[in-house]
């Protein structure tokens, strides 16, 4: 049986460690400097989309500024149709901000497609395409040579087979494979997360410009 040089498990663990040191540093939360309200810190992270930013709600606010005067009852009923149409449209605008954030957790670069932004979808789906191979490769490289598929032909052994030779292998030597695991799916969560914002933004920015549209419901819901 082939076994694995030092060289190749010193290799294995700077990977690691690069890979966990990148996955704390674009999860590392952003502040936001409350005078400027300019983002600062971790550029890689983004805050999530809040409902008062949304276009809706932006000039929902800025009605009612206006009538902050006027007792509610004495509001003229097109001010009242007014304030119930904008904040209809606030809670759809939002849903589907919130829409597009949920995607791109499930496939990165989702949300961004659902919204017309093919290129960025491209790109985020790329990248989770690429971080979930090679952490495929590198955990098959980091698994024992006693269950390596060099080594084991998974396709002509029967399941009891392959039962007793996993068995056999002790938890000390799925380590090296488990770290790799952990340390992928950690990268690959944050990868999302960052999509997931970004993909908020984006349909944020498309509402501001009229790119999309959303129609408000009939009913006017809670915000989550």
């Amino acid at each position: 049986m082939l076994h694995p040089s030092p060289a190749t498990y010193l290799r294995l663990a700077v990977t690691i460690a690069v890979l966990i040191a990148f996955s704390a540093a674009l999860g590392a939360d952003e502040r936001v400097d409350p005078p400027s309200g300019e983002i600062a810190g971790n550029p890689f992270a983004r805050e999530r989309v809040e409902w008062h930013v949304v276009p809706a709600a932006v000039e929902l606010a800025a009605t009612l500024d206006t009538l902050a005067m006027i007792p509610v009852s004495d509001w003229p009923g097109a001010d009242q149709i007014e304030v119930w149409r904008l904040t209809a449209t606030a809670d759809a605008e939002f849903e589907r901000i919130r829409r597009a954030g949920r995607l791109s957790m499930i496939v990165a670069g989702l949300g961004h497609y659902a919204n017309g932004s093919f290129a960025t979808a491209a790109a985020f789906a790329a990248a989770d395409a690429l971080i979930a191979a090679t952490g495929l490769v590198l955990v098959g490289l980091a698994l024992p040579p006693a269950v390596h598929p060099r080594n084991v032909d998974y396709l002509q052994r029967s399941f009891l087979e392959v039962e007793t030779i996993w068995h056999d292998v002790t938890p000390i030597e799925l380590l090296p494979a488990t770290v790799v695991a952990v340390a992928f799916a950690a990268l690959q969560l944050t990868v999302r997360g960052f999509a997931a914002s970004d993909a908020e933004w984006t349909t944020l920015d498309a509402l501001r410009s009229g790119r999309i549209r959303v129609q408000p419901r009939t009913m006017v819901h809670s915000r989550r």
